[in-house]
């Protein structure tokens, strides 16, 4: 990370460019994360009250199984979880070592 709080992501398999995403400054573990994966995490970052259809029309080629199958397993491995009552909630991405 440089100390404008930007992360670069290289998509697997792709060792010809990386992308940098800003992701305030909270330091996540994607290595074990899908491209896709990583694209919900980034936008939950800056939209945590976002629903599974805002999520599926602002990360590109995503339906909304798609969207729901990904935020089932960002949950189950610990990269993702919901918070608060059900009006309300929002998503919180969890920080590299919590």
């Amino acid at each position: 990370m440089d100390t404008n709080g930007l992360i670069r992501i290289r998509p697997e398999g792709n060792d010809l460019f990386d992308h940098v995403v800003s992701i305030h400054e909270k330091v996540v573990d994607m290595g074990a994360t899908t491209q896709k994966q990583r694209a919900v995490l980034t936008y939950l970052q800056s939209h945590p009250g976002a629903t599974i259809k805002e999520i599926g029309v602002s990360v590109e080629g995503m339906t909304a199984n798609g969207v729901k199958s990904n935020l089932q397993t960002l949950r189950q491995n610990g990269l993702l979880k919901r918070v608060g009552p059900d009006k309300g909630r929002h998503w919180e991405v969890i920080e590299a070592g919590q």
